[in-house]
């Protein structure tokens, strides 16, 4: 039910530019542990990005 919810209330302001995440931080995938120790540590504002490069 979030899932649905989130699909149709937060997608399409996100697609439409009228929400943006604030990103804090981009780890490549390789670097899942030290993302989530930073995640952890409870020190941060915003959205973690893992990406696979």
């Amino acid at each position: 039910m979030i899932a649905q919810e989130l699909k149709e209330q937060v997608w399409g302001m996100l697609q439409k530019g009228e929400i943006k995440p604030i990103v804090n931080k981009i780890y490549p995938l390789a670097q899942v542990k030290d993302a989530h120790e930073y995640m952890e540590s409870g020190d941060l504002t915003g959205k973690i990005i893992l990406i696979n490069n």
